[in-house]
């Protein structure tokens, strides 16, 4: 086992890392309920695809330190997984309130589609019944 503090530092650093790629994850994950269309919605969630493509880079970095230095953690690196580990609930915990809230909206649209549906049908109704009922009769049009 190797004790060097600079293996030591690479540890850090790499956690490090990780901990600041999932913190503009989070910040990401929470700016996405303010987005008010599609294409600044498109713009975070291509901003979350780059650092999602940071993070899996910086995983294979950690699997390849833990292949080369095998040991237990310090205080510290225990610290900084403890932090990823809150920071990844957080993340989960806002991507599902946002797939919610996605979800509800997207049953809003469709009940308002299928009202505007109905009030459509409704008018061509109406219309007809003007052009040919008893309502047209009484302006006098043609049947």
């Amino acid at each position: 086992m190797n004790q060097d503090p600079i293996f030591s530092k690479d540890l850090q650093l790499l956690l490090q890392k990780k901990m600041e790629l999932l913190r503009q994850w989070f910040e990401l994950a929470q700016r996405q309920f303010t987005a008010t269309d599609s294409s600044s919605l498109a713009a975070i969630l291509q901003q979350k695809d780059h650092i999602i493509q940071q993070l899996e880079r910086a995983d294979s970095a950690l699997d390849y330190w833990h292949t080369e230095h095998s040991r237990k953690y310090t205080d510290h690196e225990e610290k900084l997984l403890s932090g990823i580990e809150l920071a990844l609930q957080n993340i989960d915990q806002s991507e599902e309130q946002f797939q919610w809230h996605l979800q509800k909206q997207l049953h809003q649209v469709s009940e308002d589609l299928q009202q505007l549906a109905q009030q459509e049908q409704a008018r061509r109704y109406f219309k007809n019944q003007v052009k040919v009922g008893k309502v047209g009769q009484l302006f006098r049009l043609k049947q």
